[in-house]
């Protein structure tokens, strides 16, 4: 703590602990710095400066939010089993001959 800043010292070992814990925080504050740089540069070089700082962003942006949101689709409807009403024809028709409900006519003894 002999240091001329210790405060600016202390700042910059948060910063870096921010940084090494959540990357897109080290890409947020390099784009800014390149607009920063931007500011003072004439049309091409500040065309290209900008150009880097949205590279810059838009990692950060794709850390904080995976890609895979962008490419994500609406959920897929659950689908309804499909029976066969076949089935159940044959089913009820078992019932009817035996229970004395319609019939073919015969009648258990």
């Amino acid at each position: 703590m002999m240091a001329e800043n210790p405060d600016e010292i202390l700042a910059k070992m948060n910063a870096q602990k921010v940084e090494l814990a959540e990357p897109w925080v080290m890409f947020a504050r390099l784009g800014h710095s390149a607009i920063d740089e931007a500011e003072a540069m004439a049309e091409d070089a500040k065309d290209s400066k900008l150009l880097e700082a949205r590279g810059l962003f838009e990692r950060a942006v794709s850390l904080i939010a995976p890609a895979d949101i962008e490419t994500q689709q609406e959920p897929k409807p659950i689908e309804q089993p499909k029976g066969n009403s076949n089935m159940l024809i044959s089913l009820m028709g078992a019932n009817r001959g035996i229970g004395g409900g319609q019939g073919n006519g015969s009648k258990e003894v």
